[in-house]
This record gives C-alpha cells, sequence and structure tokens, in this order.
C-alpha cells in the first residue's frame, strides 16, 4: 500500500515438510551417511526421516562422573552395545518461514528481510575427549564438567570411560530452531533531474547488513551449519 509518498509493503511465507524413507531394499537394513571423528552417526533407514541421526540415548552421570545410557530395553547402563543405538533426531525442520518489509518515501528505500525455521536437530560435533585441548565452548564443555567438587556437572569428567558413546549420543544435539535477520538494506536514488546533467540514467547509493542477527538457543557458530548438502544436514 501507500499513502501519498510513503509506500510499504510486507510479504511472507511459511512450508511445513514432512519427511520419511518409505522403501529401501530389504537386503541392506540402513546405508551409512555422514561421520563424526571414526563414528557414522547419520543414517538414510526405512520408516525415518532422511539421513536421521543414530545413537545412544544419554541418561546422565553416574556417582563417578561416567556417562550412562539408556538399553534398548530401557534400562541404564554405562556400556551400551550398537543394539542399543536409535532414533535421536533429525535436521528436517518441521516448518521453516521467511518475512520481507519494504518501505520507501521519494528517493529513500528499506528492505528488511528475515528467515527461520522450527524443529530441526543439530549434531553439534565440537567435542572432542582424545584431545587434551582445543576443545570449543568453555562454558558447555569444560565449565559444566564433573569434578570431585562439582557433583552436579552434566558433562562427564575428563578421562571418563565410555566417551566414544557420550560423543555419539543425543548428549550432542541441540535444537537447532532459530531466526535471522539475513539482510537490512538501506538505499537511495538520486533525482534524475540532477543526473541528466551528468549524462547518468540511474544512480543508486546503498548499504547493506548481512546475516546481521541471529536468535537462537544453538550454542555453536551458526544453526544453519551442515557437514553437506544430504548426508551431513544438520551436523555441525
Amino acid at each position: 500500500d501507500n499513502i501519498k509518498d510513503f509506500s510499504y509493503s510486507v510479504r511472507a511465507n511459511l512450508a511445513t515438510l514432512k519427511n520419511e524413507v518409505t522403501y529401501l531394499d530389504p537386503s541392506v537394513e540402513r546405508i551409512s551417511g555422514s561421520n563424526y571423528h571414526t563414528y557414522t552417526i547419520s543414517y538414510f533407514e526405512e520408516g525415518y526421516p532422511v539421513y536421521y541421526f543414530r545413537g545412544y540415548r544419554f541418561a546422565g552421570l553416574n556417582d563417578d562422573g561416567d556417562p550412562q545410557f539408556y538399553t534398548a530395553n530401557g534400562d541404564i547402563t554405562t556400556a551400551p552395545t550398537d543394539d542399543d543405538r536409535t532414533y535421536i533426531g533429525d535436521a528436517i525442520p518441521d516448518f521453516t518461514y521467511g518475512i520481507t518489509l519494504t518501505a520507501a518515501y521519494k528517493g529513500l528505500d528499506l528492505t528488511v528481510f528475515g528467515t527461520g525455521s522450527v524443529g530441526n536437530d543439530i549434531f553439534h560435533c565440537s567435542y572432542r575427549p582424545d584431545f587434551t585441548s582445543a576443545n570449543l565452548y568453555k562454558e558447555v564443555l569444560y565449565d559444566n564438567r564433573w569434578t570431585a567438587d562439582n557433583h552436579a556437572g552434566t558433562v562427564p569428567r575428563a578421562g571418563a570411560n565410555n566417551m566414544d558413546k557420550y560423543i555419539t549420543s543425543d548428549a550432542m544435539i541441540y535444537n537447532g530452531s532459530y531466526f535471522k535477520i539475513k539482510q537490512i538494506q538501506l538505499g537511495y536514488t538520486l533525482p534524475k533531474n540532477l543526473l541528466k546533467k551528468v549524462y547518468i540514467n540511474n544512480l543508486r547509493l546503498f548499504c547493506s547488513l548481512e546475516d546481521f542477527i541471529t536468535i537462537s538457543s544453538y550454542p555453536g557458530f551458526d544453526p544453519e551449519a551442515s557437514a553437506n548438502a544430504t548426508t551431513g544436514m544438520g551436523i555441525d
């Protein structure tokens, strides 16, 4: 719409997606996807979303600071087997959305574009217990670790047993929902009567901010992270 010399527009979109593998040759139980370190964490399997995350279900820490896990029948153990691995999340969002706002007054114009998703999971591959240093996110992995003085810690103690199971469990799964202001652009188009004097038909000056704001509970760098386009969707 417009009010005299001022014009504006609001455009929005919403998309939903239900994704499920409906057929796989009976001779194949599942197809491996992307790896984290030396462990496969995404799979293509009938009855699940494409390249879902498969791993262990984390059941908290025991009194010694070692990680515990749920077995397939619901018991708790510190030494799960491969049979205890199951669906722990996927990168397919429940819905994605976008909004574009524009406004213009005489020669000035403004565009604000935002986009987001809801319901997608991220496999956060930042924790390497085989490294003695260089792990990311001190406040997540170091400050929250179990110690003799911090039995309330939620991250296993240094040197804990079965850390290969921990880093392939849903303890590494985070909510990937986000909203981003992808672009804010302000422009000014010079009056044509001035441009004619210097033989210019049209001249517009603008400044633009890209990926300006991200709103998300995800502790990693970017909730849009992906190891690759297909098998590594949602793997950061």
